[in-house]
């Protein structure tokens, strides 16, 4: 549980609002190229 709530806070300082496993499905602002 510790480690999904870890992965969690990454994904959210990686500014994610969906994770699975450590991985960003989608971002909230997607880069700008």
């Amino acid at each position: 549980l510790s480690q999904l709530l870890a992965n969690l806070r990454r994904c959210q300082r990686l500014q994610c609002c969906c994770c699975l496993i450590g991985h960003c499905l989608r971002h909230l602002s997607p880069p700008r190229t």
